[in-house]
């Protein structure tokens, strides 16, 4: 699998949710903690660690994971209570469309201990037809939910562009299908005539999610699907932890339904590697090695985005990845090696042309414009009245949002925040939280960005 840090990490999460994998001592010498730190923050399982300390029996971690892990909890648990009441209440007022909540949003309400134990940047809801999904996206354009910023799907996708209400800072996507190519009609229509009412659980009586068997097909297929961008370790966690809550019959059932759908071999491929982290179970056979597993294996242990990420070479291979990927989400062998070939001829040549256009070597970096702000002691209170979100910056972050409000390069700021005191690796972290979320903007300085940038 990955390196130590790695397995340090999936060994504490096994023993977070009583996996099997929490057996294994995690290895200890040599870890670089911010590392470690940065992996939990890329698969978005920190609220996990924080709300289920069970893993303090696999040994201690330093003073200071412990408090950050335990505070992004609580902030996690606090932004999760307001949209889960706000999904609550759109079903309430529409408990007849028949919706089925999918994926984060789904095993927050059943699975998890509580909402705030799974971060969740958006309500994915699977509809029967074309006009229940219109009718829900007329209700959430009464609203005031509009269309979010950013890319678009393409018109062949499987869901609609995401509703996005700014002031609520919720996000929904309907979709008419589970992935892209999509999967066939009666597929999608058993899983739907199977899902469940959660009613017994106290929510809405129009609330329903995917039965066991389905909503873990659909999380393995969506685990491999976009290894790339997706928090993955947490993807796979959640496909054995669920494989693990089954006794073994009904762990047969989950494999004459992969079977008989055609979908055996990307719900293997999910199993397995969740088994290689965790020990879970595992179920059918294990397909043959292809780019989908060896591609999820090495992006286990990549951290950062594809704008902050260093070095040269991880940007480059995220670049490549998904550009691989992408081929065989279109039809191509994953074991051809001469799409990989083919690909990576493309992604040579379009980084020479960035090269002869210009080449990037820093990044003029300035506060983003519709920030407001309250200080609080040396931490910062942030409005951020763009997104609708809310931070609370550290004081070493609050430094680096002050320095920016007159427009600096990002090695700039980085050696001022040096000067100050911090380490030039936790200086750089800092800079990369606060551009990922939008409180820093920058643009390119002496040329364009390539294309994987």
């Amino acid at each position: 699998m990955s390196g130590r840090e790695v397995d340090s990490l999936a060994v504490r999460l096994a023993h977070a949710l009583d996996m099997p994998g929490q057996t294994r001592r995690p290895p200890e010498s040599n870890i670089d903690w911010t590392e470690w730190l940065a992996l939990v923050d890329e698969h978005q399982v920190g609220p996990l660690l924080g709300s289920r300390r069970t893993w303090e029996r696999s040994g201690p971690l330093p003073t200071w994971i412990r408090e950050v892990l335990i505070a992004e909890s609580l902030r996690n648990a606090h932004e999760m209570v307001f949209q889960t009441s706000e999904l609550l209440r759109v079903f309430r007022a529409q408990p007849g469309l028949g919706g089925v909540v999918l994926k984060g949003g789904a095993l927050a309400l059943t699975r998890y201990e509580h909402c705030g134990e799974r971060v969740i940047s958006d309500f994915d809801v699977l509809f029967r037809g074309i006009g229940p999904l219109e009718e829900m996206k007329a209700v959430l354009e009464a609203e005031g939910y509009g269309d979010k910023p950013g890319p678009s799907p393409g018109e062949a996708h499987h869901h609609r562009p995401p509703l996005h209400h700014p002031g609520r800072a919720v996000t929904f996507e309907l979709h008419e299908n589970l992935c892209t190519p999509p999967l066939a009609k009666p597929i999608i229509q058993e899983m739907i005539d199977a899902s469940v009412s959660v009613s017994d659980r106290g929510w809405p009586a129009g609330l329903r999610v995917f039965d066991p068997a389905a909503q873990i097909i659909h999380q393995a297929i969506h685990a491999l699907d976009d290894p790339v961008d997706s928090p993955l370790l947490r993807n796979l966690l959640e496909v054995g932890w669920q494989l693990h809550l089954l006794d073994r019959f009904e762990r047969e059932h989950v494999e004459d339904l992969a079977i008989r759908w055609g979908l055996a071999a990307r719900v293997a491929e999910a199993a397995h590697l969740a088994h290689e982290l965790f020990g879970t179970p595992t179920i059918l056979e294990q397909p043959e090695f292809g780019a989908r597993r060896g591609w999820a294996s090495v992006r286990l242990g990549w951290t950062g985005s594809r704008r902050a990420e260093k070095p040269w070479s991880r940007r480059f291979s995220r670049h490549l990845a998904g550009a691989h990927l992408g081929r065989i989400n279109q039809g191509e062998d994953p074991r051809d090696l001469l799409v990989l070939a083919s690909v990576l001829g493309e992604s040579l040549r379009d980084s020479a042309r960035s090269f002869v256009a210009g080449r990037r070597k820093d990044r003029a970096l300035r506060r983003a414009p519709e920030l407001d702000t309250k200080e609080v002691g040396s931490c910062l209170l942030v409005f951020d009245r763009a997104s609708g979100a809310v931070h609370l910056l550290d004081p070493l972050s609050t430094e680096a949002l002050l320095l920016a409000d007159q427009a600096k390069t990002s090695q700039g700021l980085t050696r001022e925040l040096v000067s100050l005191g911090a380490g030039e690796e936790l200086a750089e972290t800092c800079l990369r939280m606060l551009i990922e979320r939008g409180l820093l903007t920058g643009l390119a300085v002496g040329g364009f960005m390539p294309v994987w940038y």
